[in-house]
């Protein structure tokens, strides 16, 4: 795999405010080595401000869940206590909730 250098990380980030995309951003790469180790920041934002990040919880949690049920580890329709304490689940709705409900109308 060839290593990107500080200039093409600049030059992304750069780029994708400059389209509106985003009004800032800072994007910090590193390798699990640490052979490489790149930040740029363009926009509203600089390296070491403090600022909030953006709500990608619920597209990391979609990304993974779907990994798992395209490996067969869990199926969309299995019920969310199948895999979560009753400590964690309490006694309320959720707990006969299937996976799929998570997700709103957006795999129906």
């Amino acid at each position: 795999m060839e290593k990107i250098s500080q200039a093409t990380l600049d030059i992304i980030v750069n780029q994708t405010v400059s389209r509106n995309i985003i009004t800032g951003c800072v994007f910090h790469l590193a390798s699990g080595e640490n052979s490489v180790t790149l930040t740029s920041a363009a926009g509203n934002i600089a390296p070491g401000s403090r600022y909030s990040i953006a709500s990608i919880n619920k597209f990391l949690i979609s990304a993974i869940t779907h990994r798992f049920v395209h490996e067969k580890k869990l199926n969309l329709s299995d019920k969310i206590s199948a895999y979560l304490s009753g400590e964690i689940m309490g006694s309320g709705w959720l707990r006969a909730s299937v996976i799929w409900y998570l997700f709103g109308e957006s795999i129906q």
